[in-house]
């Protein structure tokens, strides 16, 4: 388990730099003077990051939880469902990182996770 928690780690990494067009056009919109629109791009990026720092804290609670006992069945499912929210989270970083207040600390969030899995594997 503690190379999946160390793939996972560098599968969500490598999302990190993908972007994507809408933001492109989400900035375009900013300059044109969509204040609207740019608020609430700004609101739903600090919800992401919320929500993602809650992601995070939740699956260091996983890697603590297989460190403690990694005899215990009921973490790979927990696992599994964690993996399967990799996507949700490169869809909703998209439009987001493109903001560098944003980026960094969506790449502390990405460090501190990376630190628990590495932690594992050399366990």
């Amino acid at each position: 388990m503690g190379k999946w928690i160390l793939g996972l780690c560098i599968v969500s990494m490598s999302f990190l730099g993908s972007g994507c067009k809408e933001a492109k056009n989400r900035i375009a919109d900013k300059e044109k003077g969509s204040i609207k629109d740019t608020t609430n791009v700004i609101n739903e990026c600090d919800q992401f990051l919320q929500d993602y720092e809650g992601w995070v804290k939740k699956y260091i609670a996983l890697i603590k939880r297989f460190q403690q006992n990694p005899k215990d069945k009921t973490i790979i499912d927990d696992y599994q469902i964690m993996v399967g929210q990799i996507g949700q989270w490169d869809n909703r970083s998209r439009q987001c990182i493109k903001d560098s207040a944003i980026l960094k600390r969506y790449v502390e969030l990405q460090e501190m996770l990376n630190e628990y899995a590495v932690q594992v594997v050399n366990n």
